[in-house]
């Protein structure tokens, strides 16, 4: 009942990762497929070894506050050893605190994590957590086109029905003035021939 709800269309997206490597690269790879409106905040941070743990949660609690859409925290693959700070009670509670949508992708698809339990999402790889949080541009341009061409149709279409029935109503109201005119005038006829 914790879990949050990631956003449809993410407009800054916190990334929680080595500065350097595979990861940060294929996150960004992703989102230049998927869309160019979207950024990424990178908070570089160790993502094994000592300090690692720390740096971690520093990230995650600075992105939290800086104002980020979701963030994701990853690390490509590695030994069970390497993903120590990842399955400690700290980073795990850092993640379950943060009031931003948190996306752990830590590894590879069958590697397992403390955070991925208590992370609003679990991405398999930093690639599927990129694929995940980074909303699809011509998609969305799509549903956003189709319902104002929708609009625009029902619009003429109002339009044609209101011309119609003003250009009825024209019609029907010269009708009638024509066919007073006529009765005024048949009225004269008569006056004038009994005159």
């Amino acid at each position: 009942e914790h879990k949050k709800k990631l956003p449809e269309f993410a407009k800054r997206v916190g990334v929680v990762t080595s500065r350097t490597g595979a990861v940060i690269r294929d996150i960004i790879r992703v989102k230049n497929q998927k869309n160019h409106w979207s950024d990424v905040v990178l908070f570089p941070v160790k993502v094994q070894g000592i300090g690692a743990k720390e740096e971690i949660i520093n990230g995650i609690k600075f992105l939290d506050e800086y104002g980020v859409d979701v963030i994701i925290v990853a690390r490509g693959g590695g030994s069970f050893e390497d993903y120590q700070p990842f399955n400690s009670e700290e980073v795990a509670r850092a993640v379950f605190n943060a009031k931003t949508p948190i996306v752990s992708a830590i590894g590879h698809e069958n590697d397992w994590s403390l955070i991925d339990f208590v992370a609003d999402q679990r991405a398999s790889t930093p690639s599927v957590a990129s694929e995940m949080v980074f909303f699809d541009e011509n998609q969305f341009i799509k549903n956003l086109i189709l319902p104002l061409n929708n609009y625009i149709l029902s619009l003429k279409h109002a339009s044609k029905l209101k011309y119609q029935t003003l250009n009825n109503s024209i019609i029907n109201l010269s009708n009638l003035m024509q066919s007073r005119v006529d009765d005024l005038n048949n009225k004269v006829k008569v006056k004038s021939t009994n005159l």
